[in-house]
């Protein structure tokens, strides 16, 4: 339960597990008092989509971080808060990545 069914690896979709901690996920939603139950379908959606974002963002902060002159092969704090105010799709994120230990 919770796994892609055969008709969506068909069309194409890959069926992979999750790689973030499925029961983890579980535990942050019910952490919400306002979430009283979820389906498994639910969190296994949830989970990739996170893992889809993060995904993402990784990229497109690699990306920015190389626009200069010298590739970069580690991607530092610094790197995302750059992505997250130059990127308007990451907007949303800017001022809640803690840049004050760097």
């Amino acid at each position: 339960m919770g796994e892609p069914d055969d008709s969506a690896v068909a069309e194409g979709a890959t069926a992979s597990a999750p790689l973030f901690p499925v029961a983890r996920v579980r535990r942050i939603i019910k952490a919400d008092e306002e979430i009283k139950t979820t389906s498994s379908d639910a969190v296994y959606a949830i989970t990739k989509a996170a893992e889809l974002f993060v995904e993402g963002l990784t990229k497109d902060s690699y990306a920015v971080a190389n626009t200069g002159k010298k590739e970069k092969k580690t991607l530092k704090l610094a790197d995302v808060v750059s992505c997250t105010e130059s990127l308007p799709q990451y907007a949303f994120l800017e001022g809640a990545l803690d840049t004050s230990g760097t």
